[in-house]
Parts: C-alpha cells; sequence; structure tokens
C-alpha cells in the first residue's frame, strides 16, 4: 500500500566548513574538531554551468544525492538514529525516506510499476512514517547500500525517457519526467537542511 503522506508529498555548492571557535558545539560533549575527525567521505560531484536542460536538472539533482549520502557516511549506527528534538527525524530516517521518493517518482510513477519489495511489505497502515521508524533494523552501510543501488536503477530509468515523458498518480495526476527531476531537487535540498542540523549536532561537521 501507498503511504498516503508519499501520494501526497511532491547559491552555489560549498564543502565542509571548519566549526568556528565561538559555535557552542565546541563545548558540547562528543564534539570532534576538525583536526581529529574524519572528513565526510563521497567527493561531491562537480555541476556544469552551461549545459542542456536534462544535464542540469540530472546534476544537480546527483548533487543532492551526494550530499545526503555524505551527512549519513562515517557515523555510529547510533548516531544515525539520534534526533535532534523536537523533531523525530534522524538521518537514517531521511536516507530510506528518500530511497522510497525516488523509487515512488521513478518506478512508480513514471514508470507505472507497483511497489517493489521489500518496500511493499511496509506497515504503513499502523505506522505512516514506517520507512523511516523503520531505520532503526538496519546499520548505516545497510541503508547507504539500498539508497546507492536505488540511485543506480532510477538513473537508468530516468536516462531511457525523453524529459516530456509522463507518469499518473493514483489520483489521476499526470506528471512530466521534466517536472519530477525538478520537484526531487527541491524535496532533497529541505531534507538536506534537515539534516545539516542533525549532522552538525553529532560532531560539528557543517557545510555539503
Amino acid at each position: 500500500m501507498l503511504p498516503p503522506r508519499i501520494s501526497s508529498i511532491f547559491a552555489m555548492p560549498r564543502g565542509p566548513q571548519v566549526p568556528s571557535a565561538s559555535r557552542t558545539a565546541h563545548s558540547q560533549p562528543g564534539f570532534v574538531s576538525l583536526a581529529t575527525r574524519m572528513l565526510l567521505p563521497m567527493d561531491l560531484p562537480e555541476t556544469q554551468r552551461i549545459v542542456d536542460e536534462r544535464t542540469t536538472l540530472t546534476e544537480m539533482l546527483n548533487y543532492q544525492r551526494t550530499v545526503m549520502v555524505r551527512k549519513v557516511s562515517g557515523l555510529t549506527k547510533e548516531q544515525t538514529l539520534t534526533r535532534l528534538e523536537p523533531s523525530t527525524l534522524t538521518l537514517a530516517g531521511l536516507l530510506r525516506h528518500l530511497t522510497l521518493v525516488d523509487i515512488y517518482w521513478f518506478i512508480m510513477v513514471l514508470r507505472g510499476e507497483a511497489m517493489p519489495p521489500p518496500w511493499e511489505a511496509g506497515d504503513w497502515e499502523s505506522d505512516p512514517d514506517w520507512e523511516m521508524t523503520s531505520a532503526t533494523d538496519f546499520t548505516p552501510e545497510e541503508i547507504i547500500a539500498d539508497f546507492k543501488n536505488t540511485w543506480r536503477e532510477v538513473s537508468a530509468v530516468s536516462a531511457d525517457m525523453d524529459l516530456d515523458h509522463t507518469g499518473t498518480r493514483s489520483d489521476g495526476t499526470v506528471i512530466s519526467h521534466r517536472w519530477v527531476l525538478a520537484h526531487l531537487i527541491e524535496e532533497y535540498a529541505r531534507h538536506n537542511g534537515h539534516a545539516d542540523f542533525i549532522r552538525e549536532s553529532l560532531d560539528g561537521s557543517t557545510g555539503d
């Protein structure tokens, strides 16, 4: 069953920044200085400034995807499940959510297929946020690997579709491939903002 919330959704890049000496993170337990902490893995991709529409949309979306992977990487399972109250969001939950978002738009809407396993067994009936709360059942490595595998799959789907290709949502709304790419840039950027705050609270890391 497709989660109702999923059905209804829908500055230039900069690298990791050195936490300022004036930042309160220095006084927080568990803060690790830039000199000793591991830099966020996975290099940020370059985005071309003058190029065709498809390449611009695809590169900007992949940039946002890379940022999200970096925010979750290099942490313990406990850290990826840490909440920044009063929010219930976690880094692991966000990455699981975005994995499902990619599946929804590219596989289900644009390609018109059913939700694939193991997602089709999700218990959204009793837990509307199942894809996020179930993150406790997986290691960070498993969640990242699943996200990257989905990324490769939906990228292949996207590459085979014209930007004018359309898909239909369960409510009958017809949506173009072009709109989906633009929408996902917005969605990823918004959730990367959530991830920014959570990651900084964990080890002081800031920036993309």
